[in-house]
């Protein structure tokens, strides 16, 4: 980890950590029936990490590091290359943070809680309060997003698999050399994963949860429910598979399964696919700019040969 470690969150403020404070200051203002606390906590961490000097970062653990060179420890204070002090760094966190004192507050509170409200009162929940935030990706899935992890684990899966890849004779041996080097996963390929990988994740989610960037959210009032059983049980190599693996198969827009089979529409033809348990291998940006999806017509065409009532052709209505 490049720099230096100045101190611990703990070591300026009587707290583990941002979210600790922050949790605190919530409980002295109504409690979390009155706040989206991890939202409010989100917040006042991400307030911090972008109000901190250049050079200068709250890494996990919850410590300050800063620039290697020149950074020194003077009469037990640690200063920076331009002789600020830790305390300096905070005066500047809470000065980025907010344009002065929070409304109704003194301006001596603007030290205190009163910049702690104005970062917190956005996610004050109110009557039209529907939906709050459970969890971020980085604490159901690990890493510090969907793209993340998808691209380690083709990175994962490119060198784990490289002689079935050139067994395939569907890789060039640029490709092939990427993959041995970890490299398998390119922009084109990594967002096909990620948009079949984050499908996959809301269907296996409950009802009213939803997958909206890289954060979690669901229904209130807040219920004990298993995001990581849930996200554990999308099995991200089958989606490698499906969407990387198989890329230069023959596939099919919805508009071409409906005229392949006869359908009364394109949003026909997806209902019937998702009854099939098919699902998009790709998807593309068309030149209107909407998102399509593309689905495997080997696939296609197998489930629509095996499926139940064949000689019957509701199937076939809109």
């Amino acid at each position: 980890m490049n720099g230096v470690p100045i101190t611990s969150w703990s070591g300026t403020y009587p707290c583990a950590s941002p979210e600790q404070r922050m949790a605190r200051f919530i409980a002295s203002n109504g409690g979390e029936d009155a706040y989206d606390t991890l939202a409010a906590q989100r917040a006042y961490r991400q307030a911090i990490e972008q109000a901190l000097p250049s050079g200068f970062r709250l890494a996990p653990g919850n410590v300050f590091y800063g620039p290697t060179d020149g950074t020194q420890n003077v009469d037990g204070v640690w200063q920076t290359p331009s002789f600020h002090s830790l305390f300096d760094l905070h005066e500047a966190v809470i000065d980025a943070a907010v344009d002065g004192p929070a409304e109704g507050y003194p301006d001596d509170d603007y030290r205190g809680h009163g910049y702690l409200r104005r970062i917190a009162e956005p996610f004050r929940i109110t009557e039209n309060t529907t939906s709050i935030l459970y969890a971020t990706w980085q604490e159901i899935g690990g890493e510090r997003s969907v793209e993340t992890t998808v691209g380690a684990a083709l990175s994962f899966f490119g060198r784990r698999h490289v002689e079935q890849l050139a067994d395939s004779g569907r890789y060039d041996l640029e490709t092939l050399g990427r993959a041995v080097s970890g490299g398998f996963g390119t922009a084109d390929r990594s967002r096909d994963v990620a948009a079949a990988y984050r499908e996959a994740i809301n269907e296996a989610l409950p009802d009213g949860f939803a997958l909206k960037d890289d954060d979690f959210y669901g229904p209130r009032p807040r219920r004990d429910i298993d995001l990581k059983g849930a996200v554990k049980s999308v099995n991200l190599e089958q989606i490698i598979i499906r969407c990387a693996v198989g890329e230069l198969r023959e596939l099919w827009s919805a508009e071409q399964v409906a005229e392949e089979f006869g359908f009364a529409s394109a949003a026909s033809a997806r209902r019937a696919l998702s009854r099939w348990g098919v699902r998009a291998t790709k998807y593309q940006e068309t030149d209107s700019g909407r998102v399509q999806a593309l689905y495997d017509a080997a696939q296609v065409r197998a489930k629509h040969a095996s499926r139940p009532g064949r000689g019957h052709r509701s199937d076939l209505q809109a």
